[in-house]
């Protein structure tokens, strides 16, 4: 049993005792929030569970997902994200159409960007040098 981990706040690894959420019903509870969380287009890391008696974080509920992934069926969740990206679409829809005359469409880019990595891929390929696609791309004047 690693005692390390406990000197950093946490119990030690395959600890059992003062389990977060200890029984699958409580899990599966949870789990059914954090799902609502994620439809309304929040990110996961803003969301924590607590009822009154028990708490966890997003983090716990990863690892009982990662632990146990038969409990917790995939498809609720992918469906949350998909309604989570619909909610911020119709948001930035409604600027764009005028409909949302209110919406800062600056502060929109940001939160789209930031949420959903828009330009990660891009900022990554301009950051990985020349590759051979690039060099092709060049030589035939595609660039």
């Amino acid at each position: 049993m690693d005692t390390q981990n406990s000197a950093k706040g946490g119990a030690p690894l395959g600890n059992k005792n003062n389990v977060a959420l200890p029984t699958l019903e409580l899990k599966l509870k949870a789990y059914k929030t954090f799902c609502d969380h994620l439809a309304k287009g929040s990110v996961k890391q803003s969301w924590y569970y607590d009822d009154g008696k028990y708490m966890c974080s997003y983090q716990t509920l990863m690892s009982y997902i990662k632990e146990s992934p038969v409990d917790f069926p995939a498809i609720q969740k992918e469906v949350a994200y998909s309604k989570g990206f619909q909610q911020w679409e119709s948001v930035l829809s409604g600027s764009g159409t005028g409909e949302n005359k209110n919406a800062s469409t600056a502060s929109l880019q940001m939160i789209m960007r930031n949420k959903y990595g828009w330009d990660k891929a891009e900022k990554e390929k301009k950051s990985s040098g020349n590759t051979a696609q690039d060099i092709i791309d060049v030589a035939n004047g595609d660039d």
